[in-house]
C-alpha cells in the first residue's frame, strides 16, 4: 500500500513541474513549425523512471533475416500523441496525419534507398524475434503521452508491438526501437510528399 502511494505522489509532482516547466518555456517549445511538433521533443517531455522491470531476452537465432532486402519487405510506421498521430503505410503507400484541424490522406512512397536502410536495421536489431507484449526494462512516465505501433513483414516472416513512453528507457533493446523509429521519422519528415501536406490553422500546445 505504501508503494501505490508513493507512486501516486510520484505521478503527481511529475504532472505538477511538468506543467509549470513547459509554461515557463513555452516560447522555446513552441517556436518550431506545427507540424514538427508531431514528435518526440526532449524539452516536452518530463521523464520519472519508476522501477525497472524483469528485462525482456530477445531470441536473435530464432527468426534470421537474409542480408538481400526480400521483395514484400514492407512496413506500417504509427506515431501517436494524445489524440493526434501520424502513419506511413508501405504496404499501399500512403501517408496518413491527423494534428489539429489538418486530416488527411496522401500517397507517400520512400525511395529504394531509405527502404533499404530500415530493412537493415530491422534485420539487425533482430525486431522480428521481439516478442509482441515487447516491455521494457523500465517503467518510465512521460508527459505528454506518446506512443509507437510497428508492423513488419518479411519474406515469410511478419510482427508488429506497440510501446508507449517506455521507448525512453535507455535498456540497449529498447533504444534499438527507438533508433529505428526515430530514422523512419527524419525520412518521413524530410520527404518532399509530407512537405506538400497544409500547415494546420488550429493546433494543440501539448502542456
Amino acid at each position: 500500500m505504501n508503494n501505490i502511494l508513493f507512486l501516486f505522489l510520484l505521478f503527481v509532482l511529475n504532472c505538477y513541474t511538468g506543467t509549470s516547466q513547459n509554461k515557463k518555456d513555452s516560447t522555446n517549445v513552441y517556436s518550431v513549425k506545427p507540424l514538427e511538433i508531431l514528435a518526440p521533443r526532449p524539452e516536452m517531455s518530463k521523464e520519472i523512471d519508476l522501477m525497472k522491470r524483469e528485462k525482456t531476452v530477445i531470441d536473435t537465432t530464432d527468426k534470421q533475416l537474409p542480408k538481400d532486402k526480400p521483395n514484400n519487405f514492407a512496413f506500417i510506421y504509427v506515431f501517436k500523441i494524445q489524440g493526434d498521430f501520424d502513419s506511413l503505410n508501405t504496404f499501399n503507400n500512403t501517408f496518413s496525419i491527423k494534428f489539429g484541424d489538418v486530416d488527411t490522406m496522401v500517397s507517400f512512397r520512400l525511395n529504394e534507398d531509405q527502404v533499404d536502410s530500415i530493412y537493415s536495421m530491422v534485420r539487425n536489431i533482430h525486431f522480428l524475434n521481439y516478442p509482441r507484449n515487447y516491455k521494457s526494462e523500465h517503467i518510465m512516465i512521460v508527459l505528454p503521452h506518446y506512443s509507437y505501433y510497428f508492423k513488419v513483414r518479411a519474406g515469410n516472416y511478419s510482427n508488429d508491438l506497440s510501446i508507449g513512453t517506455d521507448i525512453c528507457s535507455n535498456d540497449p533493446n529498447t533504444k534499438n526501437l527507438g533508433s529505428l523509429f526515430s530514422m523512419i521519422y527524419r525520412m518521413i519528415h524530410a520527404a518532399t510528399d509530407f512537405k506538400k501536406i497544409p500547415e494546420p490553422k488550429l493546433w494543440p500546445l501539448y502542456e
